[in-house]
């Protein structure tokens, strides 16, 4: 994973002479979705790269912006997700295919129309080194000739006849440097069937919970994963799977306060709410203040109230 600043030099690498921008369209929906290589003059292609480059640069120098694993996912803002999953979703090895260079068919309107197209994949490159970003299509995006568009053309205005395709500025997902960085999460999960890879590395989690023999799943909600996955995924870098078992267990019997309970030697999971404090024990999100002695939910500063025994 990289910084923002080794991203913003990556990209004005690219950004010399000799620059180059292709624009790919997505028609369908993932995983079938097809892409076709959108013909574009090279008079509108200078406008399109100069418009396009100016927006990766607005988007980079936001100095509040951070490069985050997505395994470590959270609500912060103004972050920029680097995909370290093991598994990828399909539609990473389209994009990547467009990046290498295999060059899809020339996208016509013979049974094909804009309203088709779902996905836009734009490819900038220098003579050494290309850089790659997708963006999802919403309806928004296509203004069709069923609305009255007015151009001024000379100096009349003249009503356009065909439908619109607006390329909006941003991304969704990056690839640069051999690496896939997540702009825009919400779209990622939509767009790139996330929850099944995600799945997979949730369950990888619960193994190393269970692994560790200190919890009693009573009711089955740590196996079937009724938990939002965010915390799930950052409990994979937990140091506390690094530690015994029956220190985890004593912690908890000494902070009865921490929503957990401990019986017959093991951290009882009776509802839903146990199952999502055992995560929030241990990914570090409950702290308590040296100074006033109070609980906070550490993720946003909330005062800490674990629910009454046995409530879901």
């Amino acid at each position: 994973m990289k910084t923002v600043e080794e991203l913003k030099n990556s990209l004005e690498g690219i950004l010399g002479e000799g620059l180059n921008i292709r624009v790919y369209l997505g028609v369908g929906k993932s995983p079938d979705r097809e892409y076709l290589r959108a013909d574009v003059s090279p008079e509108d292609a200078v406008v399109l790269c100069e418009q396009f480059v100016s927006s990766l640069r607005r988007y980079f120098d936001n100095e509040d912006l951070e490069t985050f694993e997505l395994s470590r996912l959270d609500e912060r803002a103004n972050a920029l997700y680097a995909y370290d999953l093991d598994e990828q979703p399909e539609e990473f090895g389209a994009i990547r295919e467009l990046h290498d260079g295999n060059e899809p068919a020339l996208f016509t309107f013979q049974g094909r129309a804009v309203s088709d197209v779902k996905a836009l994949v734009v490819k900038i490159s220098s003579p050494r080194t290309s850089a790659t970003f997708y963006k999802q299509v919403f309806p928004v995006s296509i203004v069709r000739r069923e609305q009255i568009l007015l151009s001024w053309r000379t100096n009349r205005f003249e009503i356009l006849n065909e439908d619109v395709l607006k390329i909006l500025p941003g991304f969704d997902v990056m690839l640069m440097d051999d690496e896939f960085y997540v702009s825009s999460l919400p779209r990622f999960e939509k767009e790139f069937a996330f929850e099944r890879v995600a799945k997979k590395a949730m369950e990888d989690v619960v193994q190393m919970v269970f692994a560790m023999a200190m919890v009693d799943d009573v009711k089955g909600y740590l196996a079937n994963l009724d938990l939002a996955k965010k915390h799930v995924l950052r409990a994979k870098h937990s140091p506390a799977f690094e530690m015994e078992s029956q220190a985890i267990i004593a912690f908890v019997e000494n902070h009865p306060t921490y929503g957990l309970r401990v019986a017959d030697g093991k951290i009882q999971l009776r509802s839903k709410s146990s199952v999502r404090y055992l995560f929030k024990l241990l990914n570090e999100d409950i702290l308590k203040s040296e100074l006033t002695q109070t609980v906070y939910d550490a993720r946003a500063k909330d005062l800490f109230e674990p629910p009454e025994e046995g409530a879901a």
